[in-house]
């Protein structure tokens, strides 16, 4: 069998097993559990082919309400991690990239022009998102780190797991479209239409 067609059935599995767990009796701590976590599948495809990663990656409903900001950027600065130290706090031990803002639907004042997040750059195994650089547009979910038992909301963070995607001409291995995510994000956050009636119908009441 083709070594897509695993990691897909894989996959439909896992995103099933998700949906009944988020449906017991400790729903909120298991879905959180979920979110932040990593599914390793080996696969033996190939000789060449040892091992693959992969993650449940939510839809963009589920990522857009789990996100602390959901924009249109372009990188205009990556600066390197602070220490190496282990113990340090979560934000001291990644990079910061910051994105010029083009577009907000979440999380981001009209007035903001920068937004600062966390990456690993293609660090730390398949957890990290893989590297970015300067000059390249994305369409970011930045959510909130999660470190020493909850989130960190001050922080927002990048990471293999959410849809944060590179906006290119062609889709890239992670297999998301940005520019249909965009237009799903545009049907979420557009306001509520109202239609007016300039045909009422009037009702004549006769009392004795």
């Amino acid at each position: 069998m083709h070594r897509g067609s695993i990691i897909g059935r894989v996959k439909r599995a896992v995103a099933r097993a998700t949906q009944l767990l988020c449906a017991s009796r400790n729903a909120e701590n298991m879905k959180h559990l979920l979110q932040l976590t990593i599914f390793v599948v080996v696969v033996a495809a190939s000789a060449s082919v040892a091992r693959a990663c992969f993650c449940i990656i939510d839809d963009v409903p589920e990522s857009f309400e789990r996100a602390n900001a959901v924009f249109l950027g372009e990188v205009t600065d990556v600066t390197d991690p602070q220490t190496t130290d282990v113990d340090a706090p979560l934000p001291g031990r990644l990079y910061t990239i910051t994105f010029a803002v083009e577009k907000s639907w979440k999380g981001v004042s009209p007035v903001t022009t920068t937004v600062k997040v966390l990456s690993a750059q293609g660090h730390y195994g398949c957890f990290a998102y893989p590297e970015v650089h300067k000059g390249e547009r994305y369409l970011v979910y930045a959510d909130a780190p999660y470190e020493n038992g909850a989130e960190n909301r001050a922080w927002n963070m990048i990471w293999s797991c959410n849809r944060t995607a590179k906006i290119e001409f062609t889709v890239g291995q992670r297999d998301i479209d940005p520019v249909e995510d965009m237009k799903v994000l545009d049907s979420i956050t557009a306001p509520p239409s109202f239609k007016l009636d300039f045909n009422p119908t009037w009702h004549l009441s006769l009392w004795n």
